[in-house]
């Protein structure tokens, strides 16, 4: 493997099986709770931005583990992921929200997952 991630191969790999997991094991504890998840005020849009969060990990990760890619490819590619998941996490985010909003929800359902794309 070459290129700009061939050092962090082995990150890469750890993270998108650790990611790729989870995910399936998200799906399926959603899958099982469906209607309680669908039935609770919010619970959708955050089961679908903790599932978002874990398919951004595997995305970037596979990303990272094409061969051969130039320092600048990599750099748009990671750039265009991490507008489109900040944006897909910050839509769910403000879906989440009760009807009524308190300054805390916003931390934590808003700025939170998105600083949780930052590192793409």
């Amino acid at each position: 493997m070459e290129g700009v991630a061939a050092e962090w191969s082995d990150l890469f790999v750890a993270s998108a099986g650790a990611s790729a997991a989870l995910a399936g094991v998200l799906f399926v504890a959603v899958s099982i709770n469906v209607d309680r998840i669908v039935g609770g005020e919010g619970l959708p849009e955050l089961a679908a931005m903790a599932l978002l969060l874990l398919v951004g990990v595997l995305v970037v990760s596979l990303f990272c583990l094409i061969p051969g890619q130039e320092a600048k490819v990599l750099g748009i590619e990671l750039l265009v992921q991490s507008i489109f998941w900040t944006a897909a996490i910050f839509w769910c985010a403000r879906l989440s929200f009760p009807s009524e909003r308190a300054g805390y929800q916003y931390v934590s359902r808003v700025v939170l997952p998105v600083f949780g794309t930052v590192p793409y």
